[in-house]
C-alpha cells in the first residue's frame, strides 16, 4: 500500500503536469517537432525508402532525447522547488504497470509517461501532427468557401480549430 507520502507526491505531480509551467514548454516542444512523425504504410520494398525511414527513425529519436531532458529538467525542477525526495518525484513519473489507456485519455499524463517510452512518444507526436493537419486543412477549406462556419458546429472540427 502507497504510503500518504507518495500520495501527496503523486497528486504533486499530477497538478504540476496541469499548469502552464509544464503545459507551455512542452506544447511548444510537441508543435515544434511532431511534423516529423507521420503515419505511413510499412512497406519497405524500395532500398531507399528504407533507407529513407532509417534515417526519418534517427531523427526521431534524436527529438526523443531532446524530450526526455525537456521532462527531465522539468521534473526535476518541480523536486527542488518543493525539496521533495528525487526517488520519489521520480518514482511517481513511472509508467503505471500495466499501463490503463484511461490514463492516456488525460493528455498530460500522455506527455509525462512518453518521456519513458518510444513507442508512446511516437504514437503521442504522430495524432499531434495529424491534429495540425486537419486544423489546417479545414482553415483552407474555410478560407476558400469549401465549408461554411457553420458546417464546423461539430464538437470534434470546433475542438480541432
Amino acid at each position: 500500500m502507497a504510503s500518504s507520502t507518495d500520495n501527496w507526491i503523486a497528486d504533486t505531480v499530477g497538478d504540476f503536469i496541469h499548469s502552464p509551467i509544464w503545459s507551455a514548454p512542452v506544447r511548444t516542444f510537441i508543435n515544434a517537432n511532431c511534423l516529423i512523425f507521420e503515419y505511413d504504410d510499412d512497406d519497405d520494398n524500395d532500398t531507399d525508402e528504407r533507407s529513407e525511414k532509417s534515417v526519418i527513425l534517427a531523427e526521431q529519436k534524436n527529438i526523443f532525447t531532446k524530450y526526455q531532458r525537456l521532462v527531465d529538467a522539468l521534473v526535476t525542477s518541480l523536486g527542488k522547488d518543493l525539496d521533495l525526495d528525487e526517488n520519489e518525484v521520480t518514482k511517481a513519473c513511472q509508467i503505471p504497470v500495466p499501463l490503463d489507456d484511461s490514463i492516456l485519455s488525460d493528455e498530460r499524463y500522455e506527455q509525462l509517461y512518453s518521456a519513458r517510452d518510444f513507442d508512446l512518444f511516437q504514437n503521442m507526436m504522430r495524432k499531434r501532427n495529424l491534429i495540425l493537419q486537419l486544423q489546417a486543412l479545414i482553415s483552407l477549406q474555410l478560407q476558400w468557401g469549401l465549408i461554411k462556419p457553420g458546417d464546423t458546429r461539430d464538437d470534434l472540427i470546433v475542438s480541432l480549430l
